[in-house]
């Protein structure tokens, strides 16, 4: 990190920037797909992200969750 002025410059490697550059050059039509799949999460018609909740995330959370002992009426 150099500073100069008022300014931070931040020293980066070629080999990342390169990498970051290229990454969308590696899989054709990756912008195209990319908002294709953010109009479809998004687009009532199709609820993508609702199918992708309730496929991937709820299960994910839901066995992960701790079940309580007693049910919360019985606890006071």
């Amino acid at each position: 990190m150099v500073m100069s002025g008022t300014a931070v410059e931040i020293d980066v490697p070629v080999w990342s920037q390169n990498t970051l550059l290229n990454s969308e050059h590696r899989f054709p039509f990756y912008f195209e797909l990319k908002i294709a799949f953010v109009i479809w999460l998004l687009s009532p018609y199709t609820k993508g992200s609702s199918v992708l909740y309730r496929k991937f995330v709820h299960p994910t959370l839901s066995n992960k969750e701790k079940v309580p002992l007693l049910p919360l009426y019985l606890t006071w």
